[in-house]
């Protein structure tokens, strides 16, 4: 076997765990029963903030993992139906010992997760936080948010563990 092989090969064999981790995560995460009537998101920002977290970068010649950590903060726009838009306004992004501001984005609120797109200094991400639900939004350990960043030539994949905080209604 050849090293470009042996690289590939630690290179698959990681994306394949990250990819059971991901399935048991997302099974194991209770996510709160849908309700017959939408119930509405609380007006004011939504905030994440992450507990823990890894990274894998995914390219180069070398494969490297470690710790992550993140927090954002969703500002609401427009309600369409039972799916709430929001804009990405502050954030960081920590990747070993990098960390990337958050220039910007939107996300979509929807009864069962949240996702979106963004951009950091010199790259762009897209994100969905699972084990969420959005008539129940609060303290979670349980709520998993899983990112694609690519900065520069660099790809990575980022698991964290995150809290989903919006102010109470009427606040």
């Amino acid at each position: 076997m050849t090293m470009m092989q042996s690289i590939q090969s630690k290179r698959f064999g990681i994306l394949g765990a990250v990819a059971l981790l991901v399935s048991v995560l997302m099974f194991a995460t209770p996510i709160a029963a849908t309700p017959t009537s939408p119930t509405p998101i609380p007006p004011g920002p939504i905030i994440i903030t992450s507990t823990s977290g890894q990274y894998w970068q995914l390219s180069g010649p070398t494969t490297h993992s470690g710790t992550a950590a993140g927090t954002m903060t969703l500002m609401p726009i427009v309600p369409v139906a039972a799916v709430y838009n929001y804009q990405i306004t502050t954030g960081s992004l920590s990747i070993g010992k990098v960390t990337y501001s958050i220039t910007g984005g939107a996300a979509q609120v929807n009864q069962h997760f949240i996702s979106g797109a963004g951009t950091v200094q010199g790259g762009t991400f897209t994100f969905t936080v699972f084990g969420v639900s959005a008539t129940a939004l609060g303290p979670s350990p349980l709520s998993i948010l899983v990112m694609h960043l690519h900065v520069g030539g660099n790809y990575y994949l980022v698991l964290l563990h995150v809290n989903v905080l919006a102010p109470a209604s009427g606040a």
